[in-house]
């Protein structure tokens, strides 16, 4: 087969609809060369049909296609080393979400499960048991909701502290075009807060959250660190040892 229509047969059985890149830009972010990502297609497909039994369970496929994803984000030294890295991937991560899904009496009975397995198993047949073992996991609505609101929960996390970045990042744009001097500390600290609360604004936080007023006393330190540094450029200047104090 040729690329497209290997690419094709992966997406298709993954169930990814046709208009999603996704895969096709994390494949191009490798630089393959023409030969490599052909080898490199046959390998994904001949992965994942150990998954035939399971085709059409589609939080599976999600979290199979999340395993490849994951498996060829990492560099490899030889492309004929990824089928492994897919399976060492994605049998981890899905003992990880079945022991964390069952009760805790069970995990010692799914690690030796696993330990048997691993000893008499070819990858085939182990793949197949691991799959029917977390088939339930994957029919369970309760818990796939329970996922998906710990993703939206990540995502606003991980949203939150890009933004907190952000607003340091443009404070200290400002600090370093602001004229600072130490007569006018309490004007410059009502310019600072001004400034603040119009980056807030801009991002749609929460102006009276505690994680708000947390990244305010953040800056205001980033200002206060200014002034020492200055205070102490006077200091050195003047030839004098009596700083001066920041209100």
């Amino acid at each position: 087969m040729d690329n497209d229509t290997l690419l094709f047969g992966i997406k298709d059985f993954l169930l990814i609809p046709p208009d999603d890149t996704e895969l096709e830009e994390v494949l191009e972010k490798k630089a393959l060369q023409e030969s490599d990502k052909t080898s490199v297609l046959n390998k994904i497909y001949h992965f994942i049909q150990f998954f035939e039994l399971f085709k059409n369970i589609p939080p599976f496929m999600k979290s199979i296609y999340m395993c490849i994803k994951k498996s060829l984000e990492i560099q490899l030294e030889n492309v004929a080393d990824l089928e492994e890295l897919m399976i060492k991937t994605t049998l981890m991560y899905l003992i990880q979400e079945y022991v964390k899904y069952a009760n805790l009496s069970q995990k010692e009975q799914v690690l030796n499960f696993l330990a048997s397995s691993f000893e008499k198993l070819a990858i085939k047949p182990l793949m197949l048991n691991l799959g029917l073992l977390v088939k339930p996991m994957y029919q369970d609505n309760d818990y796939l909701a329970s996922i998906e609101i710990a993703k939206e929960v990540e995502i606003a996390y991980i949203h939150n502290e890009e933004i907190e970045i952000k607003i340091k990042e443009k404070i200290h744009e400002w600090l370093n075009t602001y004229s600072i001097d130490l007569e006018h500390q309490a004007e410059l600290k009502g310019q600072l807060e001004h400034k603040f609360n119009n980056l807030v604004d801009s991002c749609s936080l929460e102006k009276d959250s505690e994680k708000c007023k947390e990244l305010f006393e953040e800056v205001l330190e980033m200002l206060n660190m200014k002034l020492t540094l200055l205070s102490l450029e006077d200091q050195f200047q003047e030839e004098s040892f009596e700083p001066v104090p920041i209100k």
